[in-house]
């Protein structure tokens, strides 16, 4: 199986963000940065983010950069079943995938709109 550059990154960040590289609260490199650090184009590296995003990691403020949100965790890690299956099902696999991380990205900013709008005291 084939690792593309896209999770190449991801993984990269990941375990950055996990040894402490990138701690809770610290911003990521620009996707200028990035490009030049890792040799791709804009595209991988928002795919690389977006993917961090759906784990809970990392938040992207328009105009501003990217955060990381929290250090990973096992149940961070998305499970892709190993079982061969053929288009329809893969299909399938993909877009229950996809709903499940926008619910938990639902969930998370759900989280963070609660505690705005309610600040501990």
């Amino acid at each position: 199986m084939t690792v593309t550059k896209q999770e190449k990154i991801r993984r990269d960040i990941r375990t950055k963000i996990a040894g402490g590289g990138y701690p809770v609260g610290s911003r990521l490199p620009s996707y200028a940065e990035m490009e030049r650090q890792y040799g791709v184009g804009t595209n991988v590296c928002q795919g690389a983010i977006i993917d961090l995003e759906n784990e809970g990691l990392v938040r992207s403020q328009r105009g501003v950069g990217k955060f990381v949100l929290a250090q990973p965790t096992a149940s961070s890690v998305p499970v892709t079943p190993l079982t061969p299956v053929g288009p329809a099902e893969a299909l399938m696999s993909v877009l229950l995938g996809i709903r499940e991380a926008v619910d938990a990205a639902l969930e998370h900013l759900d989280a963070l709109t609660a505690s705005a709008h309610h600040p501990a005291q």
